[in-house]
């Protein structure tokens, strides 16, 4: 399997697995910043808190997910997979924009360390996918 199929997958599990773990995600950052969805009216109760989840679990997962697997130009696949993520984050809650980043950096260093972990464990499969 190449690397390009390789970090294809990985960023479409990402995508499929942004939509289980988003509200949790939008519950916390509810949480930490009651103020951001007041005056807000989309149908469900817990609406507000998946939506605002969205991105921030997108970020997470693909940052982690893309650092897990390693390899050449990560960070051009990281920004280009973000992309609808960040323009949510800049155009919607451009107020609370540390917070993603925040957890991209979190993310980076988790996903590093799994990596590393992962080479010290397990050298052939990391020299076959990356």
């Amino acid at each position: 399997m190449s690397i390009a199929t390789l970090r294809i997958l990985v960023i479409a599990s990402a995508y499929a697995l942004t939509y289980l773990f988003a509200q949790l995600l939008g519950a916390l950052y509810v949480s930490l910043f009651p103020h951001a969805t007041g005056g807000n009216f989309i149908g469900a109760p817990g609406t507000i808190e998946w939506i605002l989840g969205l991105p921030i679990t997108l970020i997470f997962l693909v940052t982690f997910l893309m650092h897990s697997v390693g390899g050449k130009n990560i960070w051009l696949w990281n920004i280009v997979a973000l992309c609808p993520a960040i323009l949510f984050e800049i155009v919607f809650d451009a107020t609370h924009i540390y917070f993603p980043v925040i957890l991209g950096v979190i993310a980076w260093f988790l996903g590093t360390l799994v990596n590393n972990i992962l080479k010290k464990s397990a050298p052939s499969l990391m020299r076959r996918i990356s």
